[in-house]
């Protein structure tokens, strides 16, 4: 496999794991402001439910009150109705018959008010038993609520997992694509390419053996397609190489490269500018034969802030370019500058020769 194919798998990997994971963030807000907004509804019903239990409890246990004192009355009317017919009968045999009248009045009075007391408890111990069915009835809703709320929140959870399980598949392939870079970057060193084959195998493998439910997300997001959408997407194009940035020769650019054009690129626009920390001459023209008319003392001073080597985050290690005793000019160079090698992982030319993303 080509160097230039390593680079093509590794960027056709880019909308696949952007999508994964752009899916599992939306999916993730979604499954929780749904969650949320069940358990307030919810919760706010059991709140309601609660208050109104309250109430049928205190109403219960007045109209227990009412119905148990209702009967004692009634029952303390009833034993002096059971007295008065004794009185009379006394009273008609001592032939007191005035007497056996007032108390026959008495007991039509009592009569009348038992009556009364009577059916007042009778009542009250129907809606006494009626409160306590509402009470009974409320109770069972609260526990519905509490296990509908259990579900809900075991239900964002389940979808949660999920929404994981697609955030690994996202990851590995991230990692898969990374190890495409790596052989894109070092191609020619053989072992450590078949190396990263061999883990690119296997975290394929795991990648691919991850199965996420979207039946399970469906019950949070019904309208969720089968298939993550843009996972099939193509890479966009790579962007135009500068014009004076020749690498028609490679697919690739190398190190040295990248710093020669950079320089070069500098100097041209700048015309006397600044470029990596250090100043061109004010023609900006610092050609071959201005670096073989510097000075000897003048190299050896440039040559004491230039380091030994550079390494940037790619991990490929080079030298610091000759051009750097073009600075030696006394006019142009000062002396008390040190070198600053360009940031590898924020270069123009660099990513648009990789097409890497962070």
């Amino acid at each position: 496999m080509s160097t230039d194919d390593a680079l093509q798998r590794s960027r056709a990997l880019g909308p696949r794991i952007e999508a994964m994971r752009n899916e599992a963030t939306a999916l993730r807000t979604k499954n929780l402001d749904t969650g949320k907004a069940r358990m307030t509804e919810l919760g706010d019903e059991r709140d309601r439910i609660v208050r109104e239990r309250h109430g049928l409890q205190e109403s219960l246990k007045t109209a227990e009150r009412q119905a148990t004192g209702y009967a004692a009355e009634a029952q303390r009317r009833a034993e002096a109705l059971a007295s008065n017919e004794k009185l009379i009968a006394e009273a008609e045999r001592a032939g007191n018959l005035q007497q056996a009248d007032e108390l026959r009045e008495d007991m039509l009075q009592t009569r009348t008010i038992h009556s009364i007391l009577q059916g007042k408890a009778e009542q009250l111990a129907r809606d006494t038993e009626e409160l306590r069915d509402q009470a009974a009835s409320v109770s069972r809703r609260i526990g519905e609520i509490e296990a509908e709320r259990a579900a809900s929140w075991d239900r964002v959870g389940r979808v949660e997992q999920e929404i994981d399980k697609l955030e690994d598949q996202a990851d590995l392939w991230q990692q898969v694509r990374r190890k495409w870079s790596e052989i894109a970057l070092d191609g020619d060193d053989i072992p450590r390419r078949a190396a990263l084959e061999l883990e690119i195998d296997a975290l394929t493998a795991k990648a691919e053996g991850i199965e996420v439910d979207r039946s399970i997300i469906k019950t949070v997001v019904p309208d969720l397609p089968d298939r993550t959408p843009g996972i099939d997407d193509a890479p966009p194009p790579l962007p135009q190489s500068e014009p004076d940035v020749d690498n028609s020769a490679s697919p690739l650019l190398t190190n040295d490269d990248v710093l020669g054009a950079e320089t070069a690129d500098a100097a041209a626009a700048t015309g006397g500018g600044m470029t990596n920390g250090h100043e061109f001459s004010e023609s900006g023209e610092a050609t071959a034969d201005a670096v073989a008319a510097s000075s000897d003392q003048a190299v050896a001073e440039a040559d004491q802030h230039a380091p030994e080597s550079v390494t940037g985050d790619v991990g490929v290690g080079f030298e610091s370019p000759a051009p750097l005793a073009a600075f030696a000019d006394d006019a142009a160079y000062e002396s008390s500058a040190t070198y600053d090698p360009p940031d590898m992982s924020t270069d123009s030319t660099f990513e648009e020769s990789f097409a890497l993303e962070a």
